[in-house]
């Protein structure tokens, strides 16, 4: 039963108080309003009762129940998918705080990536750099061999006097 702050005005209870508007929720009544003692449910409250709607028809008493269940079951049904956004929105609070961590590890990677692939490079600059005197030293003896090659090929050729007799000297 809810009680209503209105009191009649017109009639008191067995107290002397202005009685209450309560509104019944047994199946039997559902939704009809009487007047009630404005002490209920607390000690020292009078028996007086007076209905202040009409009885209501067999019709509405079989489908007021039904409908207050539905409403019910329907509030629950709210309270829960309440509760379940609740914790999907604690888990997507989570989930970003993941997906941030996450981004922060990758632009430490790729600035630890880029840092050693900046080392390789001079690394391999430096290799080059040490392999340089080689370089030049492989030149010298290609021009070397060259000109001894060259030379002999001349010699050769004016020791047989024909190009026809030129071998080749190993």
């Amino acid at each position: 039963m809810s009680q209503s702050s209105q009191s009649s005005e017109t009639t008191t209870c067995y107290c002397g108080l202005f009685p209450v508007t309560v509104t019944s929720w047994k199946n039997e009544n559902v939704g009809r309003r009487f007047l009630g003692c404005k002490r209920y449910p607390m000690d020292g409250y009078c028996t007086f009762f007076k209905w202040v709607d009409t009885p209501l028809c067999d019709r509405a008493k079989q489908i007021i129940p039904g409908l207050l269940r539905r409403i019910n079951e329907q509030k629950a049904t709210i309270q829960n998918l309440e509760f379940e956004l609740v914790k999907l929105e604690e888990k997507s609070r989570k989930m970003q705080s993941v997906i941030c961590s996450l981004e922060e590890e990758i632009r430490s990677l790729k600035t630890e990536m880029k840092t050693k692939e900046e080392i390789k490079t001079e690394e391999e600059i430096r290799s080059l750099k040490k392999l340089k005197p080689c370089v030049k030293m492989v030149k010298t003896v290609v021009v070397c061999w060259a000109c001894w090659y060259l030379i002999m090929m001349g010699f050769n050729l004016i020791s047989h006097g024909s190009r026809a007799e030129y071998r080749m000297i190993n």
